[in-house]
């Protein structure tokens, strides 16, 4: 007895040097670390025997969710509890915000397609506005029907439902201010709300297996991605502060400055890179930046030579392609792609891992 409860001690003592020593191990709170060693302890003993402990590894790849009690009481209840919770009703709710999407394009076509600059900001209640209040009103009522069932504390839980709750909330408000007897009557204000709407079809995309992996190796590398980006941060400081000190005030369109006659009917001036410039620090990492994405822009090195009437600025920008665009571009790409490997060969594992899991 005193030798199980050694080692039920042990056992708790490894969970706290996991927390400590391995930050890549998901953290061990109390509750979990109970869970944890009821599934070890499969025969009861309250002790690990070293045949169960051949499990921590799969025992320690499961994944808990804290079990939602919030049942309503009666059987009408428990009908709406269990259409709002079934995979058809957010099926429901996609075609609608899809619908919904289709409406908003059509009446914004005419501005996104250029046959006009504004909105029509008509005075009273149309036609679009009806469809639009019908719109907002089912979705008051999704949001309504999930708070009920779910509780605040299960429905907040949960980013994409805040985000929704948010677009909602604020189609509301803007409703009641424009229709509020108060003066102001346009439905401008409605119809942003409304294309804010659309923004909730980002849910679409996060059923897409391939699009998760996407985000989470993207939020995975930032940490790491710090030292790759801020290399490549000071190269193009150190080059623009170079570029500024010799080509600095040299690309100009003022009539009295002398150097806008050697500009006149250069290709850099037929194509308008005006912006592309060493006239300062914030210039001069723009251009450069541009340069290392597009890669060797001959316009930008003959202007340049144009300018001083020196061959320089070709062995400027020679060396800044090779440094900048060659070796650091490549490493940061490189670094990307090794990351999203790294992460695709992860997320196989688990898969596998969770399967062998469930098998046992």
């Amino acid at each position: 007895m005193v030798i199980t409860s050694l080692i039920k001690k042990l056992v708790w003592h490894f969970f706290t040097v996991l927390n400590e020593k391995c930050p890549e191990v998901s953290h061990v709170d109390p509750t979990r670390a109970k869970l944890l060693f009821s599934l070890l302890d499969a025969d009861g003993s309250n002790g690990i025997s070293e045949n169960e402990f051949m499990d921590f590894g799969l025992v320690m790849m499961l994944e808990f969710d804290e079990a939602d009690d919030h049942e309503p009481p009666s059987f009408i209840s428990q009908k709406i509890c269990k259409i709002v919770r079934s995979e058809a009703f957010d099926n429901a709710i996609d075609y609608i915000l899809i619908l919904n999407a289709m409406l908003v394009a059509y009446q914004t076509y005419p501005l996104l397609s250029g046959l006009t600059d504004h909105l029509d900001e008509k005075n009273g209640i149309t036609v679009w506005d009806v469809v639009d209040m019908i719109f907002t009103t089912i979705f008051v009522i999704e949001a309504c029907l999930k708070i009920m069932i779910m509780g605040w504390k299960s429905y907040s839980g949960t980013t994409s439902n805040l985000f929704d709750f948010a677009i909602t909330l604020f189609a509301v408000l803007t409703s009641v201010y424009v229709y509020s007897p108060n003066g102001y009557d346009s439905t401008k204000l409605i119809r942003y709300s409304i294309m804010a709407r659309v923004f909730r079809l980002s849910r679409l995309l996060g059923s897409m297996q391939s699009f998760n992996l996407i985000y989470s190796t993207m939020m995975s590398i930032l940490p790491a991605a710090k030292r790759v980006f801020l290399m490549l941060f000071c190269v193009l400081y150190i080059f623009s502060a170079i570029g500024v000190y010799f080509f600095g005030g040299m690309i100009t369109r003022d009539p009295d400055n002398p150097m806008s006659e050697k500009l006149r009917g250069t290709g850099f001036a037929e194509s308008a890179y005006w912006s592309n410039n060493f006239n300062d620090m914030m210039s001069g990492i723009n251009t450069l930046f541009a340069f290392a994405i597009l890669g060797f822009i001959p316009a930008l090195s003959d202007v340049f030579v144009t300018t001083t009437g020196t061959k320089f600025p070709r062995l400027f920008f020679l060396v800044f392609n090779i440094v900048g665009n060659i070796i650091v571009n490549n490493v940061v790409v490189a670094f990307v792609i090794d990351s999203f490997l790294n992460k695709l060969e992860d997320n196989d594992t688990k898969t596998s891992t969770s399967f062998d899991a469930a098998t046992v």
